[in-house]
């Protein structure tokens, strides 16, 4: 960790898996974005895919109406969000500070397996700054 990472902006953090479907979370990010390993809980293991890849979750810091908000995105949510800022034709994540970012909770997707819990479906919309 770096000086930067001690001074830049840092908020609540927004448990984004438990918002409301059709809530929107939305505001300009004010940090560059990091990556970190999606560490197995209680251990240092990073996760990793039924496939075998490495898993990654995503730290974003928002300034919103009610303050600064941090996201600490995995799964869906990530790959949404990456999907966005590609789309928005970004190729690195020092470009994307001061766009506008939305995340949207969109309805469950039920799960295949019995028992297991419904998918959480989220859309991410961002806007490069003018």
């Amino acid at each position: 960790m770096d000086m930067n990472e001690l001074l830049d902006p840092s908020g609540e953090i927004v448990k984004y898996k438990q918002m409301e479907i059709g809530s929107v979370l939305q505001g300009v990010i004010v940090s560059v974005p990091k990556v970190f390993p999606d560490n197995k809980f209680g251990t240092n293991e990073q996760k990793e895919s039924a496939a075998g890849n490495k898993l990654w979750k995503l730290k974003l810091t928002l300034e919103t109406e009610d303050g600064f908000k941090t996201l600490f995105l995995d799964g869906g949510a990530y790959w949404e969000t990456l999907n966005a800022i590609k789309a928005a034709k970004v190729r690195r994540f020092e470009d994307v500070e001061g766009g506008t970012y939305a995340l949207k909770r969109e309805a469950d997707t039920p799960s295949k397996t019995e028992g297991f819990a419904p998918r959480k479906n989220f859309a991410v919309r961002f806007v490069l700054p003018i």
